[in-house]
């Protein structure tokens, strides 16, 4: 099976997922949108910048919400449990007063710890019914026991611990208040209506010290002054505004956060793995339902790799995409949208394509026969040879950007990914052409053309064709053509040392015809290569194979290896 995150470490733009929404309208139109919030000029009406929540992140964040609440609410609960168990043993030691009130708290916590750790499925409003069942008690425990436990000091005469008791009061709901702000996700006028209680609480009861009808003495009297009154007010107003701030600091945050998932039509649904340059999610067309791949690149990363203006970054942003996009093979990936998000994290929307790449495919279950790589080679050539004739070189290829899967009926169907790295040859201004070299890496040293490595030759389809050679020779051995220590020894033997044939690496055995062709797209000499694409393919189609790699085969290895991805097939 496909290792997800290995595929899109290397920058892929496809994903394995294991077996196994709300229609929205566009909120703004294209000539709302600023210029930072604005897609490149050719698919503005499909992405614009928005205000406040989208819909999708909405949705996201609401989920979000449920999960943080009743992992938080759970954390609290346990934290609280611990706190008020060593309280009550601290009691029974020391024969502390009102220990029965103190197994209150008890029994509430301990149902809570159990009801949040179990498999029950709770909804967003029975977390919220909890959530008040907890700091409602503890609003009530706290002014319950502060009061019994004051007033038991002031009738004893014991002036220092009554003065305690008071500011013990100030300290439990300060840190109530606070731990609510800052733990609990919620809005800020939620938050405010249920921190203004916990606020007004202590200063009831100091009122109540002073006013009520109680057995007060003297002491409790004198210490529940107007000038504590004052004093008590300020520190809980002040605890109160950073609760709720701190509330609305971390909401927008996360609303932000999910905001930035939402890249125009399209919500991400999970991230499938990271590479030097940025992310590859899985994403949803908020309209259609339609999976996507989305590779998201920052800004600051080809900036500090290449130190490129930002205009110049989005210019060649628009021309990498626009160069997949006017490739029409069936065998490589299709490109759907683009777009800059509002902090300029550049993305393109692609086909979400299940299977595996060729890297995975080898790594997982060992060298293909003979049979299978020419049939596979065959679809990347089809590819590649249109791509050669709009005069785009490649420049990148390797197993991982090449992938295999199921594709409607036809299974071992091959796409080639990632153009990212492409050169223009023809058929583009002189400016356009400078963009796609300027601060360009050269692509991966264990698939890469002498010529590119020495830079001594142009750079034209027959680099491509050498680096299609090293994979047809890591498909057929599961080794690289040269595995030196580094990356500078491994272009020198690109460069300088003859492979060693296919055929003394692997025990299966490797037609002449076949070892012979792939020779050929390793010779150091462009000139002693296949010169294109298109003689490639004649090639490999009249190589001597004893048996030809069927869709009957083809079929019966998918439903045996990756049956969830193979279910649509029929048998032959």
């Amino acid at each position: 099976m496909n290792d997800s995150a290995n595929q899109v470490d290397k920058e892929t733009s496809a994903g394995v997922t294991p077996p196994s929404e709300q229609t929205v309208e566009p909120q703004c139109s294209p000539d709302d949108c600023g210029p930072g919030g604005a897609a490149v000029k050719s698919v503005q009406k499909h992405f614009c910048c928005r205000d406040g929540t989208l819909p999708g992140a909405a949705q996201q964040l609401s989920a979000e919400d449920q999960t943080l609440l009743r992992r938080r609410l759970l954390a609290i609960s346990a934290l609280s449990l611990v706190g008020h168990g060593l309280n009550f043993f601290q009691g029974l030691f020391v024969g502390e007063p009102y220990l029965l009130q103190l197994t209150i708290p008890l029994v509430i916590l301990t149902a809570g710890v159990v009801i949040l750790a179990s498999q029950l499925s709770l909804s967003y409003r029975r977390l919220r019914a909890i959530e008040a069942v907890i700091f409602g008690t503890a609003v009530v425990y706290f002014a319950y026991i502060n009061y019994l436990l004051t007033l038991h000091s002031a009738q004893q005469g014991n002036e220092v611990m009554t003065a305690i008791g008071l500011d013990r009061t100030v300290t439990s709901f300060f840190a109530l208040m606070i731990c609510y702000g800052l733990f609990i996700p919620n809005t800020w006028r939620r938050a405010l209506a249920v921190v203004l209680p916990m606020a007004v609480t202590p200063v009831l009861l100091a009122l109540y010290f002073i006013f009520g009808n109680t057995a007060a003495t003297p002491i409790l009297r004198e210490n529940a002054s107007p000038e504590y009154i004052s004093y008590l007010i300020l520190i809980l107003l002040f605890g109160a505004f950073v609760s709720v701030f701190g509330t609305h600091i971390i909401h927008t945050a996360r609303k932000d956060a999910a905001k930035e998932k939402e890249l125009g039509m399209y919500q991400l649904k999970e991230r499938i793995g990271a590479g030097g340059m940025g992310e590859v999610w899985k994403a949803e067309h908020t309209l259609l339902a339609r999976p996507a791949a989305i590779k998201m690149i920052r800004t600051e990363k080809l900036d500090a790799s290449n130190g490129e203006t930002p205009t110049t970054l989005q210019r060649r942003f628009e021309l990498e995409a626009k160069t997949t996009a006017s490739l029409r093979s069936p065998h490589t990936v299709d490109l759907y949208d683009f777009g800059i998000t509002d902090n300029k994290v550049f993305y393109y929307v692609m086909e979400y394509l299940e299977g595996l790449d060729l890297d995975s495919l080898v790594e997982g279950f060992g060298p293909l026969l003979p049979e299978r790589v020419v049939y596979l080679l065959r679809q990347a050539t089809s590819s590649l040879a249109e791509a050669h004739q709009r005069g785009l070189i490649h420049r990148d290829l390797k197993p991982s950007n090449l992938h295999v899967g199921v594709m409607g009926l036809e299974a071992d169907f091959l796409k080639v990914l990632d153009f990212g790295l492409v050169k223009v040859e023809k058929d583009f201004d002189a400016e356009t052409t400078k963009l796609t070299q300027e601060g360009s890496t050269t692509g991966t040293p264990a698939f890469m053309a002498p010529e590119i490595a020495l830079k001594n030759r142009p750079i034209d389809e027959r680099s491509d064709i050498y680096s299609l050679g090293c994979v047809a020779y890591w498909l057929l051995t599961g080794h690289l053509v040269f595995e030196s220590e580094s990356a500078m020894e491994m272009i020198v033997d690109h460069a300088r040392t003859r492979p060693v044939p296919p055929s003394e690496r692997t025990e299966t055995q490797v037609p002449a015809d076949l070892e012979r062709i792939i020779l050929s797209c390793l010779e150091k000499d462009p000139d002693d290569r296949p010169q294109n694409m298109r003689d490639l393919s004649q090639q490999l189609a009249a190589s001597d194979i004893e048996r030809s790699w069927t869709q009957e085969r083809a079929e019966s290895w998918w439903k045996l290896h990756v049956p969830h991805l193979s279910s649509v097939i029929q048998a032959g």
